[in-house]
Formats: structure tokens, C-alpha cells, sequence
């Protein structure tokens, strides 16, 4: 068939002829088709895109390009081309001016082409004036170009070979083959980036906004730009310095700004900018009662980021067609085996399998990397939205929300947006894929298509009721998680206190209860698994069965031939894919909706007056109280000193200057008058020693200092003081108040407000305001209100036996005594850090947030030489691969007849699965009867053995999955249950420098990952492995040739995955370390926001949070671009895999029966995803596995001595008397450290009252942890009724001492639980021990009595009745031996004199030895014990002591003005 027509008079030939292309033995494109449709195409392609490529170098900025070799050579290879078109179009020219013929065609072709090139020349100069180093649009047209003169080419000499030299005019011949080269030429110099100088190359990856963005069309395609990356990872062991900056359209600044640009415009919509302090603007409804349009955060997110999905739905779609085209090309290439085609053809049929499946897997990469941009941009701004908010909400607004459920808003809410945002464009591709497969199907086995859905809506509802239990049982477990967690984050809170009253056991039990019953949920959900993982993986099957089945049943004529059978199988599986995932798409979206409604309300929740100069004020008060009436004025910068010190998980330095630069002279200063001079020798680090998050490695006093340096650091002007001096010793407040506060002090020229317990400093103040039930009761100076004689005169001759104003005459050495010694830290807290400090500026200004530009190069020498310098020990990363012992240890747990049994039913599905398809090729190749119809006893018997051997696919995945749950149970209990153990059993030095939070990482988020997470991945990376070996004998069977390319490929496969996996396990590694930061930073943000407010370093700590979450998600970013390097390389072997398999099958054409060729190229296009997921399941398990590592290191950590030890139980009744006697004896916290204690010589009487008291650090708390045996003797012994105490059990000698704490530790649960957790005393006995602590008519009065049930750190109960319930626990165990460690420090005066009186009366007859901070509370004692320097400096009757000037305790009476 010709076209004939204007193509004709046009080109003096047809456009198209079918006889000379497709049924032709040799084919060939005609002369007019190649001069014009493959000129025009690539000519009409950069006409098109001009207007985006002009667009483009528009916005670029960059400087001028050097003219280097490569731009020179990509010049004058166009300027040739130019030329050579040039020419050509002038001879064309002259031989029609010459009356000679000339199509058309070639006058309007070689017109084109040289307008084309004079344009390309132009974008070449403007691209190199504008700063752009390559362009895509330029790549592609160059390789269209070359593509389209290919054909031209060959035809050239296939014509000169066949000497057919009247066809070929000399002229056209010389030119086309001078032009030809010079494209080539082109073509590669478009794909390699010139290389510039360096400085030039900074401003211009600064401008595109990432170094990525300046790589060529062809490395963004195939991600060569990140080979670096996998190859130093490979190399070495990465760090986030070794990562490239991210991107600068990812980046959070940016991000945010584009959200918050159209939620304004939402607010305005809205008509509520600016009015969200206002409550009726807030209100939903207007007066008329009309609804108000809301501010929809949905919309914003919308408009803010649509261009990056908009770019992945175009290559999703892409994709689509491409894989739905696969199918068709795979029944051309069956029909051809049992034909007799063309051979060209089955080659062409080969080579289109591939370039389909080659340019789907790229179209799936780019839609990958466009949807995830997308989605971290959505992330990053949501995060920030959520953060700054938290810094504008009001007092109000913030009661309704716990800091949990605002770190939910960012942790869980913004993550499911963005795990829904990865797959948006899911919404209308889905549908899109099940329409077209549809028809597909129907095209080849008509109605039966819709037998085959049928059992798809079968299985669903199935699955769906299974899920729905399993997410009802997930949802009860998670109720039991929470409830464990809570317990045992309570159990850390107050593992010193359990550890004094040995009640390990019985809080062990009850957490192993909790456990238990959380682990019958576990198996239940995994057995449910189990069921639902039977279905899937029957389903494709069960659709095959069905479908085959109606379409052979309903019509004897239907045979079920090879291109029917295998190109159905083919659609079917594409179908279960789109079915699969709908469901679950739109269970992300109703969830994904809730999560973007709760963060709408959070964000349009009230905010601060930002006109209002008072809520500044307002808002930089204790507890944010709400000002009804009345206005607050300030003058001037402010300050904040919270009661409750504020401090941040950085450096002492750091927590001091914060926001403002360093100024050392100043800061030198502030050191020696907030007494932290001595605390920064004593902090191995000194002010570069980090503090751990809520300053957990420091002292409440040093935390208050710290918190006040912060404060006069920033120079305000108006100062507020919430109690700062209640955290010290009365020497420190008296050395702070005249450094700092006083008239002399650093302040004295500044506005201070000085809310103060400390009524000795209030002489020297300027003016006096007394408060009474909210109200002013009196005002004046400090004379004026001691002549009234009222409120205040009577408080101070209340509380102060001896006020004099001592500064006058107190020797000057007396006062320097004091004057500079800290109040330090816990001893137990001084410990050593076993780390390095990192010696990259960079990488230690990422980790404790310091300004690396402030410190000079001595500075960063100090810091890069200590070891030690952060007390909390760092968070152990693994590096390099996991060790093949961590996968034994959870085989261990499982069991290793569970596992290889397990793993056996895996392996006996792909026989099943494998020879249920082989028995489906030959089914094909059966011949129908010489009418055409069906054979119905071999039809019969051919579906009888398809359906068992499926019967026996599901029995094998059901006894798998049944084994895999019972046995990752058993893991799960066995790993969980040591841990908990080996926990409870660790030193208290090892919680000392240990967060809570990272034991809690385990005891949560580790033990999740096994309980939940690793099932899946070991079943999922089981499956895939033998999937895959099974694809491999399947072809290898059918075509034994094909384990010839199989080797080469296999050894390129195995390097590929070793590079990935190196790269893969560090990023993951990497993005999990770098998330808690960002959840870290925000919760501390929230505890902080008073003092950031008054601070006004609002925009210091949102930098911090942007910072800190760009860090993270270039961490993410970069694991997606090396998850698309690998899967374009992998994409490359599969689709080699199939041209491997369809060649084999194109040449043993009459050798190879058409049932053996589909189900062998049917097996080779699964190869693609075989190989992606057996990758990614092999790196997802083992970065899971991590979580088997990190739970088998706390089954190692260093134990206490044994609890009880039977043969040296101390013979009862013991201790019958009380009398201790330290004997010789030295301890020190750790080893290598020094001693604490040394040579204690000190015998304590039965029924002896002794008070133990020293300036900080003394060792007076050392003697009581010695006592309980908390630390163990370096030296000599402790001797306890004649028992030496280091010989017996732990709880032999803990539970027969007591002691009432400093702080009153109370636990969730009843108030007989918190009194006996081991039920060892009657309801009688403890109604008595209430009775005692005056706490029965109160406990009378509630409506559970003992059953009570006390709040999360007693939080329903004051502080005075929490403190009275730590001496009810005394007074119930009355053990013969009294420990007080300043047990009054924290409660109000009668509530002071409540316990005083009944420790005097009920344990009259105990020993009694007090550690006394308060010297008035042990002027009564028998004795008084003065610790100095880890010694004994003084001991005797305190009356006497007193009456000696000389003595040290005289001298520290003195300071506490009793003397």
C-alpha cells in the first residue's frame, strides 16, 4: 500500500509505503519519510521547547562561563553544522535554479535544519553567558537527531554497498557523511559537563540551589551525579560532612516561606490575619449564625507544591503506558516464535521489550525522585509551621495541648502527610491503570477478565475483615505499649529510689505483666498476619485459576493458548498490583485527612497580641498566667530567670551566650560572679562539656546558675528573678546576690524584680512588695515594713531566729571561704565520657550548636584534645556491615527449628508457584481438536493438577507464615524480657550517664521494630530471595543458553548491591540518628518558650530547628537518590535479562514451543521487581536488625552484685540494734576516678542521732550511697551490727534500711502500691503508717482510700503531701536504721514540722543519721559529722560546736545566720 497524494508532487515519492517497511525481508523507511518526518521530528521538538529553554536560561544568574575546551568544541561542532546545512541548502538551490528537479522536501528540510542549528547556536552563547553548564532540552534534541540520521545513514550505505549510484547523488552523499559525525560529535559534548574553575562552581551549584542541579540531562537521568557518594561509602564509613548540601528548593527556610506565603492568603481568605488572638475571629460561625470560610492548610500545601507532583504524575503516566504497552509486545513476540515472520522482526520485537522496559524503569525513577522532592518539601514546611506556631501560641492554647501531642503534630501528623504526598499522584494513576488493564484483558479473554476481578472482591473483603481485627489488636497492644512505657519511663525517673528500697522485683514483674499480656496481642496480630499474607499471596493464583477456568468453561472453542495464557497472567498481575494498593490509598488518605484537620486546628488555635507590649511580660512569667485586666509597661530589653531552670542539650558556653556573640571578657566575668568558676575545672570539658537534655549531668543549683549567667549574659534592661537563689547553698545565694544582684553586684545598674524565699538578703534591697492569696498586702523598703510591725516583720521573726547584717564584719578570709566554690555536681554524676570529641569544627558545630566562627584556633585545640568533655555517654552507632552473630541471635530467640522451618515452607511455594506456571506452558501448548474445540478429559486434567499444585502453594505460605509468627514471638518475649532484666540489674552509675530517653529508644522503639517490623522484613527478604532464584531456574530451564548471560550479569548484580548496601545502611543509620534532634529540639523549645519569648530569640532557635531538620532530611534525600541509583543499574540488568531472554527465543524459533517462550519472558519481566525488593528488603532488614544490636548490648551492660546471695544471708533478727561503723573505708564513683571517701574512720552508736553536713561536694551524700552500697568500697569496710555489708546480697542490706528522699518519688498506680509494691504489710498496717504521717483524714476523705490512684509522678498529690507518703513508707518498713537526706528541703514550714516531730517520736528508738543541707534541723542531734574534702574535719555534740568560734561548723552556722 502506497501513499501517494502530496507527499508525491511533494517529495517525487510516497510518504509511507507498508511493502518496502513491514512486509519487507530487508525494511526500509522511503526517501520522502526520511527527508522530512526524521528532519522535522527533532527540528519540531526544540521549536517547542524554546519558549521553557529561553525561560529557563532567563532565570539563571550565574557569572560568564570560561570558554574551555569542551565549550569551544560544542561551538564550532554547531558552527560546522551551520555551515555544512548552509551549503547544502545553497547547492539544492542552485540545481533548481540550474532546472534541475528538487523536492520540496529538501529545500524545506535543510531550510529547517539551519534555522534549527542558527538557534542552537544561540542557546549554546546564552547558556555560556548565563552560567549554564549543560541543558537537557539541547541533550535530547541532539540524540533525537542523531537517532532519526542514523536510518538516513545506514540507508546511505546500504545504497553505495548495493551500488546503487544512480540513486545517490555525490553531493547529498559528502555532506550527510560529514554532517552525521559532527551530530555524534554534538551529541556527546551536550552529554559532558565542562568542567569550570572552582570558585565559579560554588556560585554556581549557590545559585541552582544544589550541587545536583548543575549535573547534565543524561547523570540526572541515570543519577551519576551521587556515584561518588556510593563510592566513598563504599570506601569508607560516611558522616553527614561527606554529604552535599541539600538542594535549596528542599531546604526548610524555603519551604516554609512558600507555605507560609499561601497560608496568609488563606488567613486573609479567611479574614482572620492577624485576629487569631481575637476569640471571635476564631469562632467558626458569625453573628447572623452563618459558617465562616475557613483557612484550609490543605489548599496552601496544595498550591505551595503542585509543579514537583505535577512533574511525577507526567513520568507516572509515563510509566503507565509503557508498562501496559509490554504486555501487547510480549504476545507479538509469541505469535512470532509460531510464525514465519520476518527473523527482523522478532528482533525488533526483542529490541522494543527492551527499550519499553529500559525507558519504563527510568520514566518509574524520575516520577520517584519528583514525588519525594515533593514530599520532603511538604515535610520540611509542616515542621516548620508546627515550630513556629509553638512560639506564638498563647498561655490558653497552650493548656489544651500536653508537649506529647505537640511533638505528635510534627512527629506522626507531618509524617503522614508526607508518606501520603510520596504516593499522590497515586489518586488518578490507579484508576488510570485498572481501566487500562481492563480493557486489555477483555481483548484477550473477554468476560472471563471479569471472573478473575470476582475473586479479587472475594479475597478483599476477607483480607479487609482480617486487617480490621488485626488494626483493632494492634490499637490494644499500643494501649499496653503505652502503658509499659509509661511505667518503665517512670521506673527510670525513679531508679534510685527503687535501687534504695530494693523494689526491683516486684516493678520488674509488673512491667514483665504488662509485657505478657502486650505479647498475647503480638501473636494474635501475627497469626492474623498470617492469614492475611495467605490470601495475598494466593491471590494472584486464585485471579490465574478463575479466569482461565470461566474462560475455558464457558465456551469449548476457547483455547487457552500461549499468548491468551501468559499475556492474561501478565495484566492480571499488573491488575492485583493497582487492586492491592487501592485500598490502601485510600485508608493513607482518610488517615492522612484526620492528621491535616487536627494540624488546621493546632495552627488557627489562639496566638499572642503581637501589639501588645505586655504579653511579652505576660508571657515571660511562671506557668504563662493570663492577664483578665489591666496593662503591664516596659521600657526596654528583658530578661527571664525561671524558677525552674531552662537549660538546653548543648554546651555550658553555649547555654550561656546563646544567641549572642562571644564576648570573652565579659563572659570571664560573668563566670566568677555566678560562682562557676570551679564547676568548669571539675566538668571535664569545662565550658565545652556538654549538658545533658533537661541538664540532666548537672546539679539543680549548677542549672540555676547557669540559667541566671544566661540572663545577665544578654545585657537587658529590665531583669525578672523567679526565686533564682532557692536551687543553692545559702554561702552561694549570699556570693550571687552580691556578684550579681545586689547593689554592688552586675545588675546594680539595671531593673531587677526578685521573687525570693531568701529572707536574708531582702535588707539590702531596694524596695519591698509583700504577697499574700494573690494580692499586694504591703509595700515599701525594708525599714519602712519592719517599724509597721506587720506581715513581713512577723515572717521574719518567724523564720529567722538571729537576722544580722553580717557583711560588715566578717573576716575577709571567712568570706572568700566561700565565695568561690560551686555548688557541683552529684559526685555520682562526675564520670568520666569514654568518646573523643570530634575534631571537625563543622561536625561539632552541628552536634551542640555552636557557632564555630566564635572560637579561635586554640579553643577548637582545647576541645579537639579532651575526651571525656560530655558526661552523657553518646549514643552508640554502629558502623559498617551488621555482624552475621546479630542474625543468629534472633534465629536464637526464634529457635532454630522454627526458623528452618519457616524458611522450608517459603521454599516449597516457589516449587509450587513454579511448577504450577510450568504446568500452565504446557497446558498452552496443547493442541485443540481438528474442529477447533477443547480436548475435555486432557482440559479436565490440566485444570485438576493447575489447582492442586496452587492448593499446595497455600498450604506452604500458611505454614510458613503460621511458624514466622510463632517463632518472632518467642524472639520478641526472650529479647524484650533480658533486656528488662539486664536493665534493672545495671549499676546507678550506668543511668547516670545514660538518658532516659535512649533507654526508653529500646525499651520502645527497638523492641517495636522486633515485634512488629523485622517479621516483616525477614518474610518479605525470604520471599523475594527465593522468588528470585526461582525466576532464574525457571529461564535457565526453559533456556539453558541464558546461564551464559546470566553469569556476567549475576557478578555485576553482586557489585552493585555490595556498593548500595555500604551506601544504604550508613544513610539509614545516619537519618535515624539526626531525627531525634529535631523532636528533641522542639520539645525542648516548648519547655523553653517563656524564655525564649522574653529573650526575644524566637528567630535564634527557629534557625536551630531549621538547621537541624534540613540535616535530616538530607539525610533522607540522599538515601532516596542512592535507592534511584540502584534501581536505575538494576532496571539496566533486568531489562539485559529480558533482551537476553527474547533473543534466545528469536533465534530458537522452531526449537522452543510458544508456551516455553511466554512463560519464560513472563518470568524475566518479574526480574526487575524481583531484584528491587530482594535489595531493598535486604537492606531494610538488616537496618531493623540494628534494633536486634542495640537490645543485645543491654543484655551485657555491667551488673550490681548479687541481690541475695543464701549462703551469706545474715542470720535474723538482724540488724537488732543499728550500729554502723565505717571502718578504714575509701570509695570512688568509677575506676580511674578519685576517691570520694577516703580512710573513713566513724562509729555510730544504736539509737543515735547523727547529722552529716558539708560545703558541696564534701562527700556527705557519698556516705549515705555508701551505706546503701550504690557505689562499693575501694578501701576497708562498713560494719553493720557485726556484719560487714559488702558480703551480703543487695536486698539482704537495702531492705532493711530506709530512707526519706529529698524528693518525694512517687509512680503511677494506688497509694498502697507506692507504700508496699510487694504487698508485704496488711491494709492495717499501712492505714497505720498513714495515721502516723498525719495523712489519714486526708486519704479518709478520697473516695478509693489506699486505692487511690496517684498520678504520673504524683502530680495530683502537693509537694507536702508527697513528701508525708515517703515517711509513710519509712515508718511502715521501721527498720532500725534511718537515712534522711535533707527530706524537708522542698516543703513548707508545717509541713517541716510535722515530719521533724514524728521522726522524733516514732523512731526514737532507730538510728537516725541525716545528711543536712538546713543546719537548724540538727541543732537537737547526739552528734554532728562535718565532711571536708572526702574526710572527716570535725565531728561532735552541736551545742559545743557551736560554742567554739574556731570550728567549721561554727563558721558554716554563721553563714546560715544561726549564729
Amino acid at each position: 500500500m502506497k501513499n501517494v497524494g502530496i507527499s508525491s508532487e511533494f517529495c517525487f515519492s510516497p510518504l509511507w509505503d507498508l511493502q518496502l517497511t513491514w512486509y519487507s525481508e530487508r525494511p526500509e523507511l522511503t526517501p520522502c519519510f526520511q527527508k522530512s518526518i526524521l528532519v522535522w521530528l527533532p527540528c519540531i521538538f526544540l521549536w517547542l521547547l524554546a519558549p521553557v529553554e529561553i525561560l529557563r536560561t532567563r532565570s539563571c544568574k550565574g557569572p560568564s562561563l570560561p570558554w574551555t575546551l569542551i565549550s569551544t568544541s560544542r561551538l564550532m561542532s554547531t558552527f560546522g553544522l551551520v555551515i555544512l546545512t548552509l551549503i547544502d541548502l545553497s547547492l539544492k538551490i542552485q540545481r533548481q535554479r540550474s532546472d534541475q528537479l528538487v523536492p520540496g522536501v529538501e529545500l524545506c528540510s535543510s531550510s529547517t535544519k539551519l534555522v534549527t542549528f542558527v538557534l542552537v547556536l544561540c542557546f549554546i552563547l546564552r547558556d555560556q553567558r548565563k552560567g549554564r553548564k549543560s541543558s537537557g532540552v539541547l541533550f535530547v534534541f541532539w540524540v533525537l537527531l542523531l537517532l532519526c540520521g542514523a536510518i538516513t545513514y545506514v540507508s546511505f550505505f546500504y545504497q553505495v554497498f548495493k551500488e546503487e549510484y544512480e540513486v545517490v547523488k555525490q553531493t547529498d552523499y559528502i555532506i550527510f557523511m560529514a554532517y552525521y559525525p559532527l551530530v555524534v560529535i554534538s551529541m556527546v559534548l551536550a552529554a559532558v559537563n565542562d568542567s569550570v574553575p572552582v570558585e565559579i562552581n560554588k556560585i554556581l551549584e549557590a545559585q541552582a540551589g544544589g550541587f545536583f542541579q548543575q549535573a547534565t540531562f543524561l547523570s540526572r537521568v541515570f543519577f551519576i551525579w551521587i556515584e561518588w557518594l556510593v563510592l566513598e561509602g563504599y570506601r569508607k564509613i560516611i558522616t553527614l560532612m561527606d554529604l552535599p548540601e541539600l538542594a535549596r528548593e528542599i531546604r526548610s527556610q524555603v519551604a516554609w516561606s512558600v507555605l507560609n506565603n499561601f497560608w496568609i492568603k488563606e488567613l486573609k481568605k479567611a479574614n482572620i490575619l492577624g485576629k487569631l488572638h481575637i476569640p471571635e475571629a476564631r469562632e467558626e460561625k458569625d453573628n447572623s449564625g452563618k459558617v465562616k470560610k475557613k483557612a484550609s492548610l490543605t489548599l496552601a500545601l496544595v498550591k505551595g507544591f503542585w509543579a514537583p507532583a505535577l512533574k511525577g504524575f507526567i513520568f507516572d503516566l509515563i510509566n503507565c503506558i509503557l508498562r501496559l504497552t509490554l504486555p501487547l509486545i510480549l504476545n507479538l513476540l509469541i505469535d512470532y516464535v509460531s510464525s514465519d515472520e520476518p527473523v527482523w522482526r522478532g528482533f525488533l520485537y526483542a529490541v522494543l521489550l527492551f527499550v519499553i522496559a529500559f525507558f519504563g524503569s527510568l520514566s518509574f525513577s524520575q516520577f520517584a525522585f519528583y514525588v519525594c522532592t515533593a514530599a520532603i518539601q511538604v515535610k520540611a514546611a509542616l515542621i516548620a509551621v508546627i515550630y513556629q506556631k509553638a512560639l506564638h501560641m498563647s498561655s490558653g492554647s497552650r493548656r489544651k495541648y500536653t508537649v506529647g501531642e505537640l511533638v505528635n503534630y510534627m512527629a506522626v501528623d507531618a509524617e503522614k502527610v508526607f508518606n501520603l504526598a510520596i504516593y499522590i499522584t497515586l489518586i488518578w494513576g490507579i484508576p488510570l491503570r485498572i481501566i487500562i488493564t481492563m480493557i486489555l484483558l477483555w481483548k484477550y479473554v473477554g468476560p472471563a477478565c471479569l471472573a478473575g476481578v470476582a475473586t479479587f472482591f472475594v479475597i478483599f473483603p476477607l483480607s479487609s475483615f482480617l486487617s480490621q481485627k488485626a488494626r483493632g489488636v494492634q490499637e490494644k497492644q499500643m494501649v499496653l505499649k503505652d502503658s509499659r512505657l509509661k511505667f518503665m519511663n517512670e521506673i527510670l525517673s525513679g531508679i534510685k529510689v527503687l535501687k534504695l528500697y530494693a523494689w526491683e522485683t516486684p516493678f520488674m514483674k509488673h512491667i514483665l505483666h504488662i509485657r505478657s499480656q502486650e505479647m498475647e496481642l503480638i501473636k494474635k496480630f501475627s497469626y492474623l498476619n498470617a492469614g492475611i499474607g495467605f490470601l495475598w499471596n494466593c491471590s494472584p493464583f486464585l485471579l490465574a485459576l478463575f479466569t482461565f477456568l470461566t474462560y475455558v468453561l464457558v465456551d469449548e472453542r476457547n483455547i487457552l493458548d500461549p499468548s491468551t495464557a501468559f499475556v492474561s497472567l501478565t495484566l492480571l498481575n499488573m491488575l492485583r498490583f493497582s487492586l492491592i494498593l487501592l485500598p490502601e490509598l485510600i485508608s493513607n488518605i482518610i488517615q492522612t485527612r484526620v492528621s491535616l484537620e487536627r494540624m488546621n486546628k493546632y495552627l488557627l488555635s489562639e496566638e499572642l497580641d503581637t501589639d501588645c507590649v505586655g504579653d511579652l511580660v505576660k508571657y515571660a512569667c511562671k506557668n504563662n498566667k493570663i492577664k483578665l485586666t489591666g496593662s503591664v509597661n516596659v521600657q526596654g530589653s528583658l530578661a527571664y530567670v525561671p524558677q525552674q531552670a531552662w537549660i538546653q542539650n548543648t554546651t555550658v558556653r553555649q547555654n550561656i551566650i546563646m544567641k549572642s556573640a562571644f564576648n570573652s571578657k565579659q563572659y570571664q566575668r560573668l563566670l566568677d560572679a555566678c560562682a562557676l568558676r570551679t564547676d568548669l575545672t571539675i566538668l571535664t570539658g569545662g565550658d565545652f562539656a556538654e549538658i545533658g537534655e533537661k541538664g540532666v549531668n548537672l546539679s539543680g543549683g549548677q542549672k540555676q546558675r547557669i540559667s541566671l549567667a544566661r540572663a545577665v549574659y544578654q545585657n537587658a534592661d529590665v531583669y525578672l528573678m523567679d526565686d533564682p537563689l532557692s536551687a543553692v547553698d545559702s554561702n552561694v545565694a549570699r556570693h550571687i546576690f552580691k556578684y550579681v544582684i545586689g547593689p554592688a553586684g552586675l545588675l546594680k545598674d539595671k531593673t531587677c524584680v526578685l521573687v525570693t524565699h531568701n529572707l536574708s538578703v531582702l535588707p539590702e534591697v531596694d524596695y519591698l512588695i509583700v504577697m499574700k492569696d494573690g494580692l499586694v498586702e504591703d509595700e515599701g523598703t525594708y525599714s519602712d515594713l519592719m517599724s509597721r510591725k506587720g506581715l513581713f516583720a512577723e515572717l521574719i521573726l518567724q523564720n529567722l531566729n538571729k537576722v544580722q547584717d553580717e557583711s560588715s564584719d566578717e573576716p575577709q578570709e571567712k568570706r572568700q571561704s566561700y565565695e568561690y566554690l560551686p555548688e557541683v555536681l552529684h559526685e555520682s554524676e562526675v564520670l568520666q565520657r569514654s568518646k573523643s570529641f570530634l575534631h571537625d569544627r563543622e561536625a561539632l558545630s552541628l552536634l551542640l550548636s555552636i557557632d564555630s566562627e566564635e572560637l579561635n584556633d586554640e579553643e577548637w585545640e582545647v576541645i579537639s584534645k579532651q575526651r571525656g568533655a560530655m558526661l552523657i555517654q553518646e549514643e552508640k552507632m554502629e558502623v559498617g556491615k551488621v555482624k552475621a552473630s546479630v542474625y543468629f541471635s534472633y534465629l536464637k530467640n526464634m529457635t532454630y527449628p522454627i526458623a528452618f522451618c519457616s524458611i522450608l515452607g517459603v521454599v516449597m511455594f516457589q516449587v509450587c508457584e513454579a511448577g504450577a506456571n510450568l504446568w500452565l506452558s504446557a497446558w498452552s501448548n496443547d493442541k485443540p481438536l481438528p474442529d477447533g474445540t477443547q480436548n475435555i478429559a486432557v482440559r479436565n486434567w490440566r485444570l485438576t493438577v493447575y489447582g492442586l499444585l496452587g492448593a499446595a502453594q497455600g498450604i506452604s505460605v500458611l505454614f510458613s507464615g503460621v511458624l514466622l509468627a510463632l517463632g518472632t514471638v518467642k524472639a520478641s518475649r526472650g529479647l524484650h524480657d533480658k533486656m528488662i532484666e539486664s536493665t534493672m540489674r545495671a549499676p546507678m552509675s550506668f543511668f547516670d550517664t545514660t538518658p532516659i530517653g535512649r533507654i526508653l529508644n529500646r525499651c520502645g522503639k527497638d523492641i517495636d521494630v522486633v515485634d512488629t517490623q523485622i517479621p516483616i522484613s525477614f518474610k518479605g527478604f525470604t520471599d523475594y530471595l527465593f522468588a528470585l532464584i526461582g525466576i532464574f531456574a525457571v529461564i535457565s530451564m526453559t533456556n539453558p543458553f541464558f546461564i551464559v548471560a546470566l553469569i556476567p550479569i549475576g557478578i555485576l548484580y553482586y557489585f552493585i548491591q555490595k556498593l548500595y548496601l555500604a551506601i544504604s545502611r550508613q544513610l539509614k543509620r545516619l537519618e535515624s540518628v539526626t531525627r531525634s534532634p529535631v523532636y528533641n529540639n522542639f520539645s525542648e523549645t516548648i519547655s523553653g518558650v517563656c524564655s525564649i519569648r522574653a529573650y526575644q530569640a524566637q528567630k535564634y532557635f527557629i534557625k536551630i530547628s531549621e538547621d537541624r531538620v534540613d540535616i535530616n532530611n538530607n539525610c533522607y534525600f540522599m538515601s532516596m537518590i542512592t535507592n534511584r541509583w540502584l534501581a536505575v543499574r538494576l532496571d539496566c540488568l533486568s531489562s539485559i535479562i529480558v533482551l537476553s531472554a527474547s533473543l534466545f527465543a528469536v533465534l530458537g524459533r522452531g526449537s522452543v514451543s510458544p508456551g516455553i517462550v511466554g512463560l519464560s519472558l513472563s518470568y524475566a519481566l518479574n526480574v526487575t521487581e524481583a531484584l528491587t525488593l530482594l535489595i531493598r528488603k535486604s537492606a531494610e532488614l538488616e537496618t531493623r536488625i540494628v534494633s536486634v544490636e542495640r537490645i543485645d548490648e543491654y543484655d551485657y551492660l555491667p551488673e550490681e552484685p548479687k541481690w541475695e546471695i543464701k549462703e551469706k544471708k545474715p542470720k535474723q533478727p538482724w540488724p537488732a540494734e543499728g550500729a554502723v561503723q565505717f571502718q578504714n573505708y575509701s570509695t570512688r564513683y568509677r575506676e580511674g576516678l578519685n576517691l570520694v571517701l577516703c580512710d573513713i574512720n566513724l562509729s555510730i552508736k544504736a539509737e543515735e542521732k547523727v547529722g552529716i553536713v558539708g560545703r558541696t561536694g564534701a562527700g556527705k551524700s557519698s556516705m549515705t550511697l555508701a551505706l546503701f552500697r550504690i557505689i562499693e568500697p575501694a578501701g576497708g569496710s562498713i560494719i553493720l551490727d557485726g556484719v560487714d555489708i559488702s558480703q551480703i546480697g543487695l536486698h539482704d542490706l537495702r531492705s532493711i534500711l530506709t530512707i526519706i528522699p529529698q524528693d518525694p518519688v512517687l509512680f503511677t498506680g494506688t497509694l498502697r502500691m507506692n507504700l508496699d509494691p510487694s504487698n508485704t504489710y496488711t491494709d492495717e498496717e499501712v492505714w497505720t503508717s498513714l495515721e502516723l504521717a498525719h495523712l489519714k483524714p486526708f486519704v479518709c476523705s478520697l473516695a478509693d482510700g489506699i486505692r487511690f490512684v496517684v498520678a504520673e509522678g504524683g502530680d495530683n498529690l502537693s509537694v507536702g503531701q508527697r513528701q508525708l507518703l515517703c515517711l509513710a513508707r519509712a515508718l511502715l518498713r521501721k527498720t532500725k536504721v534511718l537515712v534522711l537526706d535533707e527530706a524537708t528541703a522542698a516543703v513548707d514550714l508545717e509541713t517541716d514540722k510535722l515530719i521533724q516531730n514524728t521522726i522524733k517520736t516514732e523512731f526514737s528508738e532507730c538510728t537516725v543519721i541525716t545528711i543536712a543541707h538546713r543546719l537548724h534541723t540538727i541543732l537537737d542531734y547526739d552528734r554532728v559529722i562535718v565532711m571536708e574534702h572526702g574526710q572527716i574535719a570535725e565531728e561532735g555534740n552541736p551545742t559545743i560546736l557551736l560554742s567554739c568560734p574556731t570550728s567549721l561548723f561554727y563558721s558554716m552556722a554563721k553563714d546560715a545566720n544561726l549564729v
